[in-house]
This record gives C-alpha cells, structure tokens and sequence, in this order.
C-alpha cells in the first residue's frame, strides 16, 4: 500500500469557515461561500482565536527573548515600538539573569502589588524580581534591583497571541492537530449570526474537539506533590 509520504495537510481560512458554516446547516455542500458569509465567519474566527488566548493555549505560542540591560534602568517596554522589539508578550512564564560569565540565575516573577511594595526601586545589582505589566500596545517589564553590570543580560520565555487570519487563504497559526477544534468551535459560534439552532450535537463537538486539543497541547512531564519537612 502507497502511502502520501506527506503530514502537513492544513486547512486556510475559508475552509475552515466552509466547513463550520456546511455543518450547521448556513451554507450547501456544493455551494460557492458568499462573500459576506466569509467575512462574518472571518470576524468570528479572530474573535474566537483572541479568546483563546485567555485559556494559555500554545506551547508553540511560547517563545524566547534576550533583554540587553541599561544601568539604573527599571522599566522596558516590550513590543514593536518599544525599548525591546518584539511580539507584545501576553505573559512571562519565567526569566533568567544571564550573567557576563555564562552563569544564569533564576528570576521570580512577582505580582505588581510585592513590587509596588518595593521601597527603593531604583537601588542597583543583580536583577534578581520582575514584574509585567502587558498593558494593550507595549508591555511593561519591571526589574529590581535596576542593573550594576550591563555586561549582564535577561533571558525570558514568554506566550504571544495566535497570529490573526487577514487573508482568505491565510493557514491558521496553529498546529494541525487544531484543526477540528477550529472548525467545530466556529460552527458553535456562527449558529447565532446565522440564526442556526445550537443543537447538542454542535455543543458537544465544539467542547470535546477543543478538550483533546488542549489536552494534547501539553509538555509531557509529570508533576510531584510532596510535603515539606
């Protein structure tokens, strides 16, 4: 038996609207999408992907960022524009000190109120808390102490958003295995521009289709609970 050889069967935008809208009953199987229809699905979609990100799906949303340090510096705005170019970071996940040697330390990552409570966030040395703020354009990231040694820098992994569907044949910006979760999800949230009724059938394949996404969308590690002695 022949087999393809391939594993990167995706679907673009409007198939994935095509399908969502041929499964609650809004478009015929052999029926060319209006182009209204496709810009209401559109809309939807984004919509939908932005909401996600609120559930911090995407490992392979997760990516990683050199910081250069400024002396006496305690703020830097993160994202294009900013003190750092780069994607807005929804959230750090964690964040090393990299020092001048090759040695890296462990940031803690505090809450706004444990450095609001900081008495002298300008005092000097190794950065060893942050904070961040992500704001709606430019994140804010606050360090303390500010750096004593700019030969230093600070190495974060952080979460981005899903990037957006702008074109009809723009590839969702997620991994294939999404792909029901996807289609399943926009048919549940188009049965209400379209007037369609939101059947049991179409809730209960939106959730589990949108479980085992998330679900396999996990770092195969084990977690220990213990008591402190």
């Amino acid at each position: 038996m022949a087999t393809s050889g391939s594993t990167d069967w995706k679907l673009n935008c409007q198939e994935i609207i095509t399908l969502a809208l041929q499964d609650i009953g809004a478009l015929g199987v052999s029926e060319s999408i209006p182009a209204y229809k496709l810009e209401i699905g559109k809309k939807h979609l984004n919509l939908m992907i932005k909401a996600w990100a609120t559930k911090q799906i995407g490992l392979w949303l997760i990516d990683t960022k050199t910081i250069t340090l400024v002396a006496s510096k305690a703020s830097y705005t993160l994202g294009v524009g900013g003190d750092v170019v780069m994607t807005r970071p929804l959230e750090i996940l964690e964040a090393r000190l990299h020092l001048s040697g090759g040695t890296e330390i462990p940031m803690e990552i505090v809450s706004r109120d444990v450095y609001m409570s900081l008495a002298n966030k300008t005092s000097s040395g190794k950065p060893n808390q942050l904070y961040y703020d992500p704001q709606t354009t430019l994140g804010i990231m606050y360090i303390w102490p500010t750096a004593d040694d700019i030969t230093d820098d600070i190495r974060i992994s952080y979460r981005v958003p899903a990037e957006d569907f702008d074109g009809n044949t723009d590839d969702a910006d997620f991994p294939v295995e999404w792909q029901s979760a996807l289609v399943n999800n926009l048919a549940k949230s188009l049965c209400k521009p379209f007037a369609r009724p939101l059947t049991p059938q179409i809730l209960g394949d939106a959730a589990e289709s949108l479980f085992d996404a998330m679900s396999f969308d996990r770092e195969p590690t084990s977690v220990f609970f213990g008591v402190s002695r």
